[in-house]
């Protein structure tokens, strides 16, 4: 997981715990709960002095199954309302966060949890 969209996330302040790869979490007894998952697709130099790195950034919530399905898609409008599209975001002096699009798809049942899965298809462009 890129730090860098790790805390932009963060920045977001969601107020929803996060599970990441290859770390011990634990959901019982939350309400709502994501899991971040970066799947980085290439990197390539634009010019000179620029190199752009994209990937998707997938933003998966959860609540338990048959109950608060209105709390989850309102906190997924949030997140898509964080992080736009065509929208570019500064994640230090020097790199670019450009959202290309972000969407919501048809959540699933998933064990004894909804999940709702969020897609941030991005591009990194550090100068």
């Amino acid at each position: 997981m890129d730090k860098r969209l790790l805390d932009h996330y963060y920045a977001g302040k969601f107020g929803v715990p996060v599970a990441l790869p290859n770390r011990h979490f634990e959901p019982t007894g939350l309400q709502l709960w994501a899991q971040l998952t970066d799947m980085p697709n290439g990197a390539r130099r634009e010019t000179l002095e620029h190199i752009r790195r994209q990937g998707i950034l997938q933003i998966s919530l959860f609540v338990p199954l048959n109950e608060l399905v209105g709390t989850l898609h309102a906190k997924a409008d949030e997140i898509l309302a964080y992080y736009g599209v065509e929208q570019s975001h500064a994640l230090d002096d020097n790199t670019e966060l450009y959202v290309m699009s972000s969407y919501k798809s048809q959540g699933m049942p998933s064990g004894a949890w909804f999940m709702l899965p969020i897609t941030i298809d991005y591009h990194i462009i550090k100068a």
